[in-house]
C-alpha cells in the first residue's frame, strides 16, 4: 500500500473520496473473513467484553479495528447496521476517528455530493477529487462488468472466483492497480465458450455470507452461482456519475428497490433458484419475510454465525433444495 494511510471502512462507502485523499479504504469485513483464523478474531471481541450473542460480522470488525492498528474509520448510516453504528461510538470513545457517513434518504444524488464532499474533507483532501477518481476507475468497472456478463451468459466461471472478485470491488483489496491487473488476467485466460457441463444456476442475495466455502460446496453437489447480488452492487453497475452511482447502490436503502433488482436480475439470467443468506443475530433477517414472497423462483433461507466452512446441517439443506432444483427442472423439459 506504499506507506498509505489505511482507512477503514465497515460496509460500501465511495472509495474514490478514500483515494481522492492519498489513503488505502480497507473493507474491514472483507480482511476479517479473509484472515487466517477469523474465528479467533470473535473469540477476541469476546474476550473485550463484546456479547456473545452479537452478529459475528461486527466482533471480526472490532477485532480487526485493534489488530491493524487502524486510526481511522468510516462507518456508513444507513448502509451498514446499527450494531455497526454502536461499534463506531464504542471506537470513538477509545481514541479512533471515526466518520459516519450517511446516504441520504432524500434528493439521493445532491445529498451525495455534498456527503462526499464532507468526507473528502474529512479526510484531508480537496473536497472535489472524487469525482476525478470515479472518471479513472471507469475502465476497471467496465472490466467487472464484463466478468458479470460472462459469469451468468456462459455459466463457465467458477463461484469462487465470481465471488471474490465480486466481494473485493468493496475496496479493490486496497490497491485498485494490482487489482484491476489480476482480474484482466483472469479475463484473458477465462474460458468464453458456454459450459457444456450441466451446472445448475443459482443466484446469491443478502448479506455476504460468513460461511468460508459456499462458493465451492454449491459447485460440488451442482449448481453454480452466477449473480451475487450485494457483490455485484460493489461494482457499481448503474450510474454515470459519482453521486448518480452511489444513488443507485441498492444496500444502504428499501429492501423494494433491491427485490426490484433481484427480480430483474434472476428473470434475464435464467436463474433456477434463490440462496437468501441471513445472519444470526443481525436485523436484516426479517427481509426475508418480504423478499421470499415477493420471487416467483424457489428460495431458501441459509443462516450462518460463526465464521468458518459449512457444516452437516447447512450441507444437507443445500443438497436437498439443489435436488428440488434438479427434479422441478427436469418435470419442465418433458
Amino acid at each position: 500500500m506504499d506507506g498509505r494511510e489505511i482507512i477503514g471502512m465497515t460496509a460500501m462507502i465511495p472509495v474514490e473520496a478514500v483515494l481522492a485523499a492519498g489513503c488505502s479504504p480497507m473493507d474491514l469485513n472483507n480482511t476479517f473473513i479473509s484472515s487466517s483464523d477469523p474465528d479467533a478474531l470473535v473469540e477476541q471481541a469476546e474476550l473485550d467484553g463484546l456479547p456473545r450473542n452479537l452478529c459475528s460480522w461486527v466482533k471480526g470488525i472490532y477485532s480487526v479495528v485493534k489488530n491493524r492498528h487502524i486510526r481511522r474509520l468510516v462507518v456508513p448510516f444507513p448502509g451498514d447496521c446499527s450494531n455497526c453504528h454502536t461499534l463506531g461510538e464504542l471506537l470513538a470513545d477509545q481514541g479512533f476517528e471515526v466518520f459516519e457517513f450517511r446516504y441520504p434518504a432524500l434528493n439521493r444524488v445532491a445529498g451525495l455530493k455534498k456527503e462526499i464532499s464532507r468526507l473528502e474533507c474529512w479526510l484531508g483532501g480537496s473536497g472535489t477529487g472524487a469525482g476525478t477518481i470515479f472518471e479513472q476507475l471507469a475502465g476497471l468497472r467496465l472490466e467487472l462488468k464484463k466478468l458479470d456478463r460472462l459469469a451468468w451468459k456462459t455459466r463457465s466461471v467458477h463461484s469462487r472466483d465470481y465471488f471474490a472478485f465480486m466481494i473485493g470491488a468493496s475496496d479493490f483489496n486496497s490497491d485498485p492497480a494490482a487489482y484491476e491487473l489480476s482480474l484482466k488476467n483472469y479475463l484473458a485466460s477465462a474460458p468464453t465458450a458456454p459450459s457444456q457441463s450441466t451446472v445448475l444456476p443459482i443466484a446469491l442475495t443478502g448479506v455476504p455470507p460468513v460461511i468460508t466455502d459456499l462458493p465451492e460446496t454449491l459447485e460440488k453437489i451442482g449448481a453454480r452461482i452466477v449473480f451475487s447480488e450485494v457483490p455485484r452492487q460493489f461494482t457499481l453497475p448503474r450510474g454515470k456519475s459519482l453521486a448518480s452511482a452511489y444513488s443507485l447502490y441498492t444496500y444502504p436503502y428499501d429492501i423494494a428497490s433491491r427485490i426490484k433488482d433481484i427480480r430483474s436480475e434472476t428473470k434475464q439470467r435464467g436463474i433456477a433458484g434463490i440462496i437468501h443468506y441471513v445472519q444470526s443475530f443481525c436485523h436484516r433477517q426479517m427481509e426475508s419475510l418480504l423478499l421470499k414472497p415477493a420471487l416467483d423462483i424457489p428460495v431458501l433461507i441459509l443462516e450462518g454465525d460463526r465464521p468458518g466452512k459449512i457444516n452437516s446441517q447447512q450441507l444437507m439443506r443445500l443438497e436437498s433444495f439443489v435436488t428440488l432444483l434438479l427434479e422441478k427442472k427436469q418435470r419442465e423439459n418433458h
